[in-house]
């Protein structure tokens, strides 16, 4: 699995958008909802958003991954701290300018972190 951000920096207004790419070498079935395929975002130790909070799957998100053949989805984040405990939609905290890190999760597999700045609130 392999995580990319579409650009390095972003500035006012500009929202990051994250490609993930899975191979396999052989054919499965694998489960792409939003609960299961989570990509975090953090600045050092602080957790700032992810793909899982709050997450609902709508229709079916299992995908067919043949042999060498990636799948590829993208996922934009808003630049909107996320908590996996509120869920309420009320007033939320916009991400500050400065260095952030994505990183991928889908079971026990892990992309590479991706490193990006947002200098533009």
């Amino acid at each position: 699995m392999t995580l990319k951000a579409d650009r390095e920096t972003y500035d006012k207004g500009q929202r990051p958008k994250f490609r993930v790419r899975i191979t396999s070498g052989r054919k499965c079935t694998v489960d792409l909802g939003p609960k299961n395929l989570a990509l975090t975002v953090t600045s050092g130790s602080d957790r700032i958003w992810s793909s899982a909070d709050c997450a609902r799957a709508d229709g079916d998100t299992t995908r067919k991954i043949s042999p060498h053949a990636p799948y590829e989805t993208e996922v934009t984040w808003r630049r909107i701290r996320s908590h996996p405990d509120d869920c309420g939609g009320g007033e939320r905290q916009s991400a500050r300018p400065g260095w952030y890190v994505v990183v991928a999760e889908l079971g026990d597999s892990a992309s590479k972190r991706d490193v990006f700045q947002i200098v533009g609130a």
